[in-house]
């Protein structure tokens, strides 16, 4: 154990120093397989660009007699494709590096003042080199760009250094290390405050990158021999494996070893191409260094003249260790593919060269003692026949050998590499000319050389130059290929719209790289694209398995895929997975997977939106999709917040889509004349004119406001929508309005439609308006089949037609013209005759619930005309009503109220019936004279009144009540205007018999007036 911890007989303040530099050299050691493992993500790293996408979702439905309408809406979707980011500098492992190495220099430095002479020199000379390749003038200290800052430097250390060497012999170890600290840290700080350089320490380590190169190269051959050496120590060991077979023992193990070597050095120079287990050469290398601790001290045999073991061979080996691990895992952190393949060439080199030469070093000397049993381990440096030096210099022939066969490659990768590193430095301050030359210097003797082709690859993208991007990232590709270069250059491709080059280009990244899931996820994108949705199934599959920390993007690029092809076997699940993401792209597309299903949403979160209400594309989706849930109550916070953020310059690309999201959660979930309002709002100044022109259109026909409906429908088609469902719904709007020669003007061409379902209708409603001009409509029914006459029987406003309606025996269209004509004797106080008719629609069998819904209505209507108002609000509570007669029902409600003395009730309930129907002539009324009468709130049925006539002003019967309200408030002015209006939107016979009822209400109050004065 004494041999093991070697440095427990050491005395307490070398021991110190010595373990100190362990665990520094230990440290080291870890950041190089850090390093080692992360690679290239150091230097690039995968960003994700997100993609707005839009399909139409349903909001709801309505009809109208036969004549069905669905509201639509775009809605958006997220995709995020991985993006390789350009290349950057690891400048954190610039600044580690430079530690390790500044404190190996510190302790080589104190050591080599108690060297000889001789070696002193050696040692000092190698230390001015370092400081002569740091190139201080281009640091600009005090701004000065000549050599004062290098002579000063050296002047500093060579002088305190040979003050310890030559006059104060004596000195501790402990004093010596600490002078030049201090002295290291005075100089660094006036560099980092005095310099005139961006980054000064960085451009150090830049420009002084030769010198550890070189001891790495050192350090790499002085340990190429310690494998084998380990092997000799396990089998000659005392109680060891080996005994009198060791040699047997030995050779076999050696061999081994050393044939794996040649696999790897025959696979390395393109010999073979075999599906072998290689030992990775960095692996060679740490397990070299290590045994090498020990190791290092049986040499001591060898140059104990020149430095002991203990302690200062010790130091020197544990320093050289720490800069060369340092050195070639700076290497690993900043991507230097051209210098880690020379480092990987001379480790190979080396510990095959070392390991023939040891081997037959070790035979020729050690083969009858090793044949006895005895322990060789002990005098392996103590050879009779064959000194050691001689078995380096056979090693150092066979690498120089070796380095010939390879044509001098690693010294071009050497070079290369050393120019990447400058590139590197002139690119970090911002030095693009300079770098991109240094850039293509790497490249000249490297051409295949990953870092300098991606980097200049990088600058290309950044310059918009796709075709100089693809020639570097193609080259990058040739030898060293990373999973980013196949994402960038795919990129590149779909920017320049090459998009089968783009597949083909992933396809091929994936064979090379079968575990990145981030290429795995473009593809499926890219399949997605190109609607070839098996294949995109199957790389979203694969890119969920491979993906790892980006698993949030590819749930995301999922739920997308699923929006897209809507075929989900278990929707609840595919949701509940992804239930607990903090991703707001991801919780956009459950949004939108949500409403297209109808299920409830998770609560809104308000922390997904950005504090300063400016939107990005995955925020915008979120909103949008929240606020069009159908299970979302309403929140009076929210719809505030929208119409501010609406508002703000930084979302003026969003403004009129969330202007439309809130008219959406106004139109079904509050207040439908505020969502009116804001629609035709948005169809006056959007460039989307003919879509929003369209949806107003509808919910104005949904609100009973068939003409003002037609006004938005001729807007659409004036701003481009001249679509068959346009010009059918417009021709259903003047049907709906009574104007009989618009709608026959407008099915005629309708009638000719290459739509068979758009035809067949239009030729009926063709013959229907013909027949309503005409006054004809019983005569012409009987050339109508079932669905005809339906049509007949709805439109026949001013005439019942009940002998058309019982002669339909189609079920359908019979239960749903009984009832519409049931509606109408109601409005005419014919009672007995609905009743009748709704007895003779339940006579039908197997309705389906819709038909169901509407004799519910029905019934509620009849209760409410027979004056069973108890009856009304208990079967309004447990019938089941399609959805808009669940809102008529909320005015028959309200009725039921105020006619059993619950005015507070009734007031809510018409209060709310008139936000659901703010155009329908029967709850305006009815609220108004409600609070006439009732409430005694005349202002109110004013407000009222007025609010319907600016939201529908065709509306003859709402501008009379508003006319007799505004003279019952004495406002006659107001009433004559009124009147004027009501000339324009009424008949001339409703005009004239309209007029004297309004000449007598308004003398009335004129006397009244005059009778004041």
């Amino acid at each position: 154990m004494s041999d093991l911890f070697f440095w427990k007989q050491w005395p307490a303040s070398y021991r110190n120093i010595y373990l100190t530099s362990l665990a520094v050299s230990t440290i080291g050691l870890v950041i190089y397989l850090i390093w080692f493992f992360t690679g290239n993500d150091a230097v690039i790293g995968w960003q994700t660009r997100s993609e707005l996408q839009s399909l139409s979702l349903q909001l709801n439905s309505f009809s109208r007699s036969l004549f069905n309408f669905t509201v639509e809406t775009p809605s958006y979707f997220i995709t995020e494709q991985f993006v390789a980011s350009l290349a950057k500098i690891n400048t954190l492992a610039v600044y580690i590096y430079l530690a390790f190495l500044t404190g190996a220099c510190l302790l080589v430095l104190s050591l080599i003042t108690e060297l000889p002479r001789l070696w002193y020199i050696l040692g000092m000379g190698v230390f001015i080199l370092l400081l002569a390749s740091f190139k201080f003038d281009l640091l600009q200290v005090f701004g000065l760009r000549n050599n004062t800052v290098f002579i000063v430097s050296v002047a500093a250390y060579a002088g305190l250094s040979y003050y310890f060497h030559a006059f104060q012999t004596e000195i501790s170890f402990q004093l010596r290390l600490a002078s030049f600290t201090v002295l290291t840290v005075v100089l660094a700080l006036l560099i980092i405050f005095f310099s005139r350089s961006a980054y000064p320490l960085i451009t150090l380590a830049g420009n002084g990158i030769i010198i550890p190169v070189g001891i790495s190269l050192v350090f790499i051959f002085m340990v190429s021999h310690e494998i084998e050496q380990g092997f000799l120590y396990l089998v000659t060991q005392s109680g060891g494996i080996g005994g009198k077979n060791s040699l047997l023992h030995f050779s076999l193990i050696s061999l081994i070893y050393i044939i794996n070597l040649g696999l790897l050095y025959a696979r390395n120079a393109g010999f073979i191409s075999w599906d072998f287990f290689y030992i990775n050469p960095f692996y060679l290398l740490l397990i070299s260094a290590a045994i090498g601790i020990w190791g290092y001290k049986k040499r001591n045999v060898l140059f104990d003249h020149i430095i002991s073991f203990y302690p200062n061979g010790a130091f020197l080996y544990l320093a050289l260790a720490t800069v060369s691990l340092a050195t070639i895992g700076y290497f690993f952190a900043s991507g230097n593919d051209s210098m880690l393949e020379m480092i990987e060439d001379i480790i190979v080199f080396s510990h095959l060269a070392m390991g023939v030469s040891f081997f037959i070093y070790v035979f020729i000397n050690f083969r009858s003692p090793m044949s006895q049993g005895l322990l060789v381990y002990k005098v392996v440096y103590q050879p009779r026949q064959y000194p050691f030096f001689i078995a380096r210099g056979v090693a150092l022939l066979i690498i120089l050998a070796f380095f010939f066969r390879a044509n001098m490659y690693p010294m071009y990768h050497a070079f290369s590499g050393y120019y990447n590193v400058i590139a590197d430095t002139h690119t970090l301050q911002g030095e693009q000319v300079l770098a991109e030359q240094y850039y293509k210097l790497s490249i000249q003797y490297s051409f295949q050389n990953h870092k300098a082709n991606y980097a200049l690859a990088s600058q290309a993208r950044l310059q918009n130059d796709a075709p100089t991007a693809i020639f570097y990232l193609k080259q990058a590709q040739l030898k060293n290929p990373t999973a980013y270069t196949y994402g960038s250059l795919s990129n590149v491709y779909l920017e320049k719209g090459l998009f089968f080059d783009a597949i083909f280009n992933l396809q091929q990244g994936v064979q090379s790289f079968p575990r990145s899931g981030e290429l795995y996820n473009n593809l499926a994108l890219l399949y997605g694209r190109s609607n070839i949705a098996d294949s995109a199934y199957i790389y979203h599959q694969l890119a969920d398995k491979y993906v790892g920390v980006n698993a949030e993007t590819s749930q995301t690029n999922r739920l997308a895929f699923w929006i897209k092809n809507n075929s989900l076997i278990n929707t609840d699940s595919l949701l509940e997975s992804s239930s607990a993401s903090n991703s707001v792209p991801l919780q956009a597309n459950r949004l939108l997977l949500s409403n297209m299903h109808g299920l409830k949403s998770s609560d809104f979160l308000k922390e997904f939106l950005p504090a300063d209400s400016i939107l990005s594309e995955e925020t915008f989706a979120y909103l949008f999709n929240h606020v069009l849930n159908a299970h979302t109550p309403y929140d009076s916070t929210l719809a505030n917040y929208l119409l501010g953020i609406s508002k703000k310059d930084g979302n003026v690309a969003f403004s009129e889509n969330l202007q439309f999201a809130l008219a959406c959660y106004e139109y079904y979930k509050n207040d439908r004349s505020k969502a009116l309002e804001l629609v035709a709002n948005v169809s006056m100044s959007s460039n989307r004119a003919a879509y929003f022109s369209k949806i107003a259109g509808l919910w104005f026909l949904q609100q009973q406001a068939p003409k003002r409906a037609g006004e938005f429908f001729l807007q659409a088609i004036q701003a481009g929508d001249s679509s068959l469902a346009m010009k059918t719904n417009q021709a259903v709007a003047f049907s709906e309005n009574g104007q009989w020669l618009n709608a026959l003007a407008s099915w005629q061409p309708l009638a000719t439609s290459p739509d068979p379902s758009t035809r067949s209708l239009a030729k009926y409603m063709e013959t229907i308006s013909g027949a309503l001009l005409s006054g004809q409509e019983e005569f012409v029914s009987k050339a109508l089949d079932d669905r005809g006459k339906s049509l007949m029987v709805y439109f026949s406003r001013g005439v019942l037609l009940p002998d058309v309606a019982l002669s339909i025996t189609n079920p359908e269209y019979r239960v749903q013209t009984l009832v519409n004509l049931a509606e109408k004797c109601i409005a005419i106080d014919s009672v007995s005759f609905a009743a009748t008719l709704l007895e003779k629609a339940r006579e039908t069998p197997n309705l389906s619930q819709t038909l169901q819904n509407r004799l519910h209505a029905l019934d509620l209507q009849l209760l409410l005309a027979t004056r069973a108002y108890p009856q009304v609000l208990s079967k309004a509570k447990s019938l089941s009503l399609n959805p808009e007669d669940a809102d008529r029902s909320l005015l028959w409600q309200a009725q039921a109220f105020g006619q059993t003395n619950q005015p507070k009730e009734a007031s809510r309930l018409y209060a709310l019936a008139l936000k659901r129907m703010p155009a329908d002539t029967a709850v305006i009324l009815e609220a108004s004279r409600f609070f006439n009468t009732v409430r005694k709130k005349p202002d109110l049925a004013y407000s009222t009144l007025l609010e319907a006539t600016l939201l529908n002003p065709y509306n003859p019967e709402i501008q009379k009540a508003y006319i007799l309200q505004c003279l019952d408030m004495q406002l006659l002015s107001y009433a004559e205007n009124a009147m004027s209006i009501l000339q324009q939107i009424a008949t001339d016979a409703d005009y004239q018999s309209f007029l004297p009822v309004y000449e007598a209400r308004k003398s009335s109050v004129e006397k009244i007036l005059f009778e004041w004065k």
